[in-house]
């Protein structure tokens, strides 16, 4: 809150890039994970499913966390200042 608009700004910028960045490396390294536990066919003791199913869900959630701070990169890059349009300024 006390630094200037423009700086707080570059800093969330920066703030969702590694985000997105360490987002992207655990997709990566969760797809292994899943390739693995289809090579070893290991299943679930109590439920008999294979266990790259519940381990899907790494994936699913570290691709959507990256879309989703990549958009929000895109917005606080491109967009408008959301701050001045809710006030009435231009």
């Amino acid at each position: 809150d006390k630094c200037n608009p423009l700086l707080k700004r570059i800093l969330q910028i920066i703030v969702k890039i590694i985000i997105v960045s360490f987002s992207i490396i655990m997709f990566n390294d969760s797809l292994s994970l899943i390739m693995k536990q289809l090579s070893f066919g290991q299943l679930s003791a109590s439920l008999g499913i294979p266990m790259w199913i519940p381990y899907f869900s790494l994936p699913l959630t570290f691709i959507g966390i990256a879309v989703v701070q990549g958009i929000s990169v895109l917005v606080l890059a491109f967009g408008k200042d959301i701050n001045k349009q809710n006030s009435g300024e231009k």
